[in-house]
């Protein structure tokens, strides 16, 4: 995390789980960040985006974020199904987008 702010962000009345291999899940009860999902999404995606540097060379090293909302959903399945689809289409839509650095 960069600063307090964002370390506040996923700190904040949040629980945190591993869904396997290097996907994860960040659960958000915080009404305000809740109210603005896409907001949510740009924050955590410019938090793991990280510079990495090796033999002169140095890139970007980026993350990409589901959303779902679990006031509509019946059950744990059902949301996390619901962000991985969300993530699913957001990686999507990055496909040959470079971020600039």
């Amino acid at each position: 995390m960069r600063d307090g702010a964002e370390r506040a962000l996923v700190a904040r009345q949040r629980a945190r789980a591993g869904l396997g291999g290097d996907e994860f899940a960040v659960i958000v009860v915080d009404p305000d960040l809740c109210a603005a999902p896409d907001r949510l999404r740009a924050r955590l995606e410019e938090t793991l985006r990280l510079p990495l540097s090796t033999g002169g060379v140095t890139v970007m090293a980026t993350g990409t974020v589901g959303i779902a909302a679990a006031s509509d959903l019946h059950g744990a399945r059902e949301l996390v199904r619901r962000a991985d689809t969300d993530l699913y289409a957001a990686k999507r839509a990055r496909l040959g987008r470079r971020l600039a650095g």
